[in-house]
C-alpha cells in the first residue's frame, strides 16, 4: 500500500516516467477537424491552432468530440482548455473518459444515434464523466466524477472558480482503480472507484461541453509506467 501511495506521488512528479500515447497541439489549417476526430451535437472545429467547440449557440447547445484511439491500462491525460463564452455563465467543461459502447460496437459506428449530442445518450455508455461547471456563478465551481451506465456519482467537490477568458490546465490521472482530477496544478477531486459497475480499463476519450463555447490545446495522453 505505502509502495503503491509513492508510486503515485512519483508519478504526479513526473518522475515515475511516462509514455506519450498521443499528443496533439492542433496546429492544422483552420476549418474542419482531422478524421481522428468527430463531433456529435454541435461541430468542433479548428480555429487558431485550436480545437473549437461553439456550443454557447441556439438549439441543442451541447457537443461531444471524440478522438477515435482507444487507451488502456493506468494513464494521464491533460489538456488546456479556455471558456470563449457562455450566455448563461454555464461555463462546462467536461470529459468523457475510458468510455465504450456496452453492445460492442464501437462507438463511431454507433455515433449516429447520438448525432443529437443529448447528455443523457452518454449515461448508457460504459466510461467514466468529469464535470466542471459554474452554472451562472464563476467563483463557485462545481466539480463531478460519474460513473455509467446509470450516471452513478462517484465524488464532487465545490472549490475555485472559472472565467471567461482564462485558460487552464486540466489534468487527470487514472493509476487502478484510483482517480485524480487536477486544474492548474491543484489536486480536487481523488477517488477510489469501487461502488457501483466493474472497473474499466480500456476505452477512448471525448471532449464535451454544455451551453459553452470552448477552445482546447496541448491535448497529451501518457501512459503511466510501473515505479522500479
Amino acid at each position: 500500500m505505502l509502495l503503491n501511495f509513492i508510486c503515485l506521488i512519483l508519478i504526479m512528479l513526473n518522475v515515475g516516467g511516462k509514455d506519450v500515447l498521443w499528443t496533439d497541439t492542433f496546429d492544422y489549417p483552420d476549418g474542419a477537424l482531422p478524421s481522428v476526430y468527430w463531433s456529435e451535437g454541435c461541430e468542433g472545429v479548428i480555429r487558431n491552432g485550436r480545437l473549437y467547440i461553439d456550443a454557447d449557440t441556439v438549439g441543442s447547445r451541447a457537443s461531444t468530440v471524440w478522438l477515435n484511439k482507444e487507451f488502456s491500462g493506468d494513464i494521464h491525460v491533460e489538456f488546456d482548455v479556455q471558456v470563449v463564452s457562455s450566455s448563461d455563465t454555464a461555463n462546462n467543461i467536461n470529459l468523457f473518459f475510458m468510455y465504450s459502447d456496452p453492445s460492442g460496437k464501437s462507438l463511431r459506428q454507433s455515433a449516429p444515434e447520438r448525432q443529437s449530442g443529448t447528455y443523457s445518450l452518454y449515461h448508457q455508455l460504459n466510461g467514466y464523466i468529469f464535470t466542471n461547471v459554474t452554472n451562472g456563478n464563476e467563483t463557485k465551481v462545481r466539480y463531478r466524477f460519474r460513473d455509467n451506465p446509470g450516471f452513478k456519482l462517484l465524488d464532487e467537490a465545490f472549490t475555485g472558480e472559472n472565467r471567461v477568458g482564462e485558460t487552464h490546465h486540466i489534468k487527470i490521472i487514472k493509476k487502478a482503480n484510483r482517480f485524480q482530477y487536477w486544474v492548474d496544478g491543484e489536486k480536487i477531486l481523488d477517488t477510489v472507484d469501487d461502488k457501483h459497475n466493474p472497473l474499466y480499463e480500456h476505452g477512448i476519450i471525448g471532449l464535451r461541453t454544455w451551453h459553452t463555447a470552448l477552445s482546447f490545446d496541448n491535448l497529451t495522453v501518457e501512459r503511466l509506467k510501473e515505479c522500479r
